[in-house]
């Protein structure tokens, strides 16, 4: 496993080194990303970030934990990592994403699905869609994960619904 497409931005004002990415799990075989740790090294290579330092929007810790990736399937996140104070960066940084992952199970992979896009962009963006289950019910959840790349295919943003309302576990489009 390994992060990809990493795209970061450092916001002067507030010293906060802002990122997206992808983790895709080159492996051969299903694995669940255990451990996924940015960090912000100066262009010596010496860490400018302190553990702690680093998060992530609300909830992306619960999808991380329940996602399995099949072969060649990716996670998209984006964190921000807030510099300690009295350090500042130059226009020389690196940002490395450290991934850990352990071999799982398969989840299921057979749900279909279509979507629609629409938005004023660069302003706003949604995506609307359905779910076919073509059985059996679902018992815990699923995701619907979308990921937004630039022209030179960097991931500049990122959303995610975990859905667990029973009703829409079951076979059928929804």
């Amino acid at each position: 496993m390994e992060a990809e497409s990493v795209f970061a931005y450092l916001d002067r004002e507030t010293e906060t080194v802002f990122g997206a990415g992808e983790v895709v799990n080159r492996s051969g075989i299903h694995q669940r990303i255990t451990r996924l740790m940015p960090a912000v090294l100066d262009d010596d290579g010496n860490y400018l970030s302190a553990d702690g330092s680093v998060s992530f929007p609300s909830g992306f810790d619960e999808l991380r934990d329940a996602i399995v990736l099949a072969p060649d399937w990716s996670l998209p996140f984006s964190f921000q990592v807030e510099l300690p104070e009295g350090i500042t960066v130059e226009d020389n940084y690196e940002v490395e994403v450290e991934v850990e992952a352990t071999p799982a199970e398969a989840a299921r992979e057979d749900l279909e699905y279509d979507e629609d896009a629409g938005g004023e962009w660069p302003d706003s963006f949604f995506v609307e869609g359905s779910v076919e289950n073509p059985g059996p019910e679902l018992t815990r959840f699923f995701a619907v994960v979308v990921t937004v790349y630039d022209l030179d295919g960097h991931v500049i943003g990122v959303g995610w619904q975990i859905v667990t309302d029973p009703l829409v576990l079951s076979e059928e489009e929804h």
